[in-house]
């Protein structure tokens, strides 16, 4: 709950106190051992911490060799130091891993996301290709389901790839129209492209919607249509509109290629520092 509220000291401090080797002996062998670590090397990502974030994947990585969700932390942390020779090294062992949870896809997006976050640009255009690849032959090898077909469209995003991401996200949207995330990728697809008024229009469908448990994610999609459409003031009050409604704070943040136009902004970037 601490790093949720921007606050990732209390979270290696309260770790900190813990014995590790008691958490371990409770969780042997079962995924949820493998929280502990991922919440580390989070906090320690959101405080800057990239080398300490690096140590704390790799010790999980000992107990949970086969966990491909802890790669993604990994590989993030190589990603934010440059190591981009060791970021290519460890996609392709994820290639060669019966994994207990996560895939080699998301490491790969992972490491897109980071890299160019960390502006190792060459780096990001070859990773997000890679990761492009990958989701397409999962979807042309297997049985095109909604989650599959998904997940391609948000690697394409990542690429750049636009049109095709549009293609895959309008034909989710007509499946699902109440599905928020898919009418977000649509309003921000709009503001790339620079329609101003269909941007707007799904903005507007996207404050109106009013059910339980959204926890923010609908004023989040609009902070990032407005940031893409150059109106900085307006984002950054819907993000924290958003945080009011229960979204939590994340390494996801810094790196979101729909933010990008915040990066510069003195009220984003006070909203990202660290309160503890």
């Amino acid at each position: 709950m601490a790093l949720s509220l921007n606050r990732p000291q209390v979270t290696v401090d309260t770790y900190a106190k813990k014995d590790f080797q008691v958490w371990l002996s409770l969780w042997t062998g079962r995924a949820a051992g493998s929280w502990v670590f991922e919440h580390l090397t989070c906090a320690h990502h959101m405080l800057g911490n990239y080398k300490q974030e690096l140590k704390e994947a790799r010790r999980g990585l000992k107990y949970y060799p086969n966990m491909l969700s802890l790669r993604r932390h990994e590989v993030r942390a190589l990603a934010a130091l440059g190591r981009v020779d060791e970021v290519n090294k460890i996609i392709d062992d994820s290639l060669t891993i019966t994994s207990q949870a996560g895939t080699s896809g998301d490491v790969m997006l992972e490491a897109a996301q980071e890299l160019r976050a960390q502006r190792h640009l060459e780096a990001y255009k070859e990773v997000s290709a890679r990761a492009v690849d990958w989701y397409r032959a999962k979807l042309s090898t297997k049985e095109a389901t909604e989650n599959k077909r998904y997940d391609l469209a948000r690697a394409l995003y990542v690429a750049e790839q636009w049109e095709e991401s549009q293609a895959l996200i309008e034909e989710l949207a007509g499946e699902k129209p109440e599905n928020i995330d898919y009418r977000g990728y649509l309003g921000t697809l709009a503001a790339r492209r620079g329609d101003r008024e269909e941007a707007y229009r799904i903005s507007t469908e996207l404050e109106s919607i009013d059910r339980p448990y959204m926890f923010g994610n609908h004023t989040y999609w609009r902070a990032l249509v407005a940031s893409q459409l150059g109106d900085l003031e307006q984002a950054v009050e819907l993000l924290r509109e958003a945080f009011a409604q229960g979204r939590g704070y994340g390494v996801y943040l810094h790196r979101d290629m729909d933010l990008e136009p915040l990066r510069e902004y003195p009220p984003f970037q006070e909203l990202l520092r660290p309160k503890g």
